[in-house]
């Protein structure tokens, strides 16, 4: 959709669509949102079917950037960002997505909107995938509170976001701050190992958890007691290295996210873009 440049709304557009255009381009995010005081939404990228509509009482209301709309007004610019865990976002053909987003106030630290993300699943996607050194089974991914996953795993070709769960028991004990190695059964029903450690991002629960089929992990090894344990250990600490790099690449997109999500709140931005 392309903004009337005739209108001053338009011409306002043609300025700074192309910023935060790049801006989301740069950041890997799904969309950028400028909500008014009111829950207008009155600028996205992408400009869906949300946009122009009101997220207090139009259709949109019940959806997860309503949320973190109505969050952010709630918080002043020193408090820490809104994270809206994923849910189904209609506007955006029903795929899983998360959102944050920030109170945008004025010269005199007066409420003049709200600024919004939708997350970048791409991108997190991409880190769950970096699992160098290990095999071609392996797998890594994220879980949230609901058991289900909040990073697609790299052994489908299919987006698992909200639709693959994993309900073994590590997860309710990595939910409660627990980490470590496990043994247990994968999506195919094969056996796998693994290493599973808390996250925690702006108040919200996950699970990070790299495996590996055993069948691969075990495959050549002798029938020597001494040279399984040998092995075995070798293989808890090659996936523990993975498990811990596995946390701190997926954190990567998450933080940079919530650093430019407080950049870009600032009264500058707000004044350039009301």
């Amino acid at each position: 959709m392309k903004a009337d440049t005739q209108s001053s709304y338009g011409f306002m557009h043609s300025i700074y669509h192309p910023v935060l255009d790049n801006l989301q381009n740069e950041m890997g995010y799904y969309d950028v949102f400028l909500f008014d005081v009111k829950g207008n939404l009155v600028y996205s990228v992408f400009k869906e079917t949300d946009f122009a509509t009101n997220f207090v009482d139009g259709m949109w209301k019940d959806t997860g950037l309503a949320t973190a709309f109505s969050k952010a007004l709630e918080r002043t610019p020193d408090q820490e960002t809104v994270y809206v865990d994923f849910s189904r976002y209609g506007p955006s053909h029903s795929v899983a997505a998360a959102f944050m987003s920030r109170p945008v106030v004025d010269q005199n630290g007066i409420l003049v909107g709200v600024l919004a993300y939708q997350m970048p699943v791409a991108a997190l996607n991409q880190a769950a995938g970096d699992l160098q050194g290990l095999g071609a089974t392996a797998d890594g991914f994220l879980i949230g509170d609901d058991h289900l996953l909040r990073s697609s795993s790299i052994q489908t070709n299919e987006t698992d976001i909200l639709e693959l769960a994993h309900n073994g028991e590590i997860i309710t004990r990595g939910l409660t701050g627990q980490g470590g190695g496990f043994s247990d059964t994968g999506f195919n029903s094969q056996g796998v190992m693994g290493y599973f450690n808390p996250i925690e991002f702006l108040g919200t629960k996950m699970v990070a958890i790299v495996q590996q089929d055993t069948k691969e992990l075990f495959a050549g090894v002798g029938p020597l007691v001494f040279k399984i344990l040998l092995f075995s250990l070798a293989i808890f600490l090659t996936v523990l290295m993975a498990a811990i790099m596995f946390s701190r690449s997926i954190s990567v997109p998450i933080k940079k996210s919530n650093k430019f999500c407080k950049r870009r709140s600032s009264w500058e931005f707000a004044n350039k873009c009301a």
